[in-house]
């Protein structure tokens, strides 16, 4: 049996802006919060309504995407 796993040679700290674009693979949740997308490639907000837990990684692509101010959690962008 094959096991695949995703590599990111690039990260980078986010600080959570609704105006603040960034693009990335995946998402690195370091610390347990609420996580809002604000600008999505398909331009819907997505509203995680539970608190992620630390280090979460999701597979969420965004190519000049948002992360709401209002998120609560720190998060790293994969790339």
């Amino acid at each position: 049996m094959q096991l695949n796993f995703a590599t990111y040679p690039n990260f980078a700290a986010v600080t959570p802006s609704d105006t603040t674009l960034v693009t990335c693979r995946a998402i690195l949740i370091v610390t347990a919060g609420q996580l809002t997308i604000a600008k999505t490639l398909g331009g819907t907000p997505v509203d995680f309504k539970t608190t992620m837990p630390a280090g979460t990684i999701l597979p969420i692509e965004l190519n000049g995407g948002t992360i709401n101010a209002a998120t609560a959690a720190v998060v790293v962008a994969l790339s």
